[in-house]
């Protein structure tokens, strides 16, 4: 299994910078963004139309480019589902709606193997089809360099936060506003104060835990900037909105606008 750069980034308190593809299945623009430079990929399989092969396919190009791809999931209590993602090739996953400490231990234990977790034994393509190592050499491996992320978007998770920062083997928190703006009857405005009075204490929650703060950010990189100068370390541009910037850009100067 290769080494999850992005994950060693953060290890040393270094931001690896993402990009996201929600309805994009395209191996070709994964390999792609691994050349641009991105350090991680975020599959959307919560909203997105992926299947495992898909997958599989993406995280072939991955591969090949170096970039290091994490499947955003829909909330679940079923291991043999994070299987799944986790055989087709994904370094890492980050699970959707987690409400409690006990959901987030969950998702460790089905990334990992025994001892860490209850990963079901197998060694097909992220071990290379068992070429070049024995089984134990894989298993040790894919529990040090798999990346375990949890997303908590409900006023229930977000008040069981600090006992989720608390998890042995959690990687990264994201805070996710869509959600949380809707029930608040704000939805799509992350900036209304009532929605902001949930956001804020929660990211320095995470910024103060030592877990990774996940962070999606377009704006021309700047406001990524700025958080990765207040301490985060995984912030993420999606996909369509740097490819909309440029092709705007590009209409406007060619319309003489």
């Amino acid at each position: 299994m290769r080494k999850n750069h992005a994950k060693a980034k953060i290890q040393a308190r270094q931001p690896a910078f993402g990009v996201g593809f929600e309805n994009w299945s395209s191996p070709d623009l994964v390999e792609f963004c691994g050349y641009l430079g991105f350090d991680w990929l975020w599959i959307d399989v919560e909203h997105g139309a992926f299947d495992l092969d898909d997958m599989a396919h993406m995280a072939r190009a991955a591969d090949l480019s170096g970039i290091v791809p994490v499947a955003r999931i829909p909330h679940t209590d079923d291991c043999e589902k994070i299987l799944g993602y986790m055989e087709a090739g994904m370094m890492g996953i980050c699970m959707a709606h987690t409400r409690s400490r006990e959901e987030a231990e969950f998702a460790v234990r089905a990334v990992k193997f025994p001892p860490l977790g209850v990963r079901s034994a197998g060694r097909a393509r992220p071990a290379r089809w068992g070429i070049g190592g024995t089984a134990a050499e894989y298993y040790e491996a894919a529990n040090r360099e798999s990346l375990v992320m949890v997303l908590v978007e409900e006023e229930d998770g977000l008040g069981n936060l600090e006992d989720i920062l608390t998890v042995p083997g959690l990687d990264a928190v994201s805070i996710g506003f869509g959600d949380l703006s809707l029930q608040l009857g704000h939805p799509g405005d992350h900036l209304h104060p009532e929605v902001m009075r949930f956001l804020e204490p929660a990211w320095a929650k995470v910024l103060a835990s030592g877990k990774a703060l996940q962070v999606d950010e377009g704006e021309g990189g700047k406001c990524a900037r700025e958080w990765v100068e207040a301490g985060a370390l995984l912030p993420r541009c999606e996909a369509p909105q740097f490819l909309a910037a440029g092709c705007k850009a590009w209409l406007q100067t060619a319309r003489g606008q």
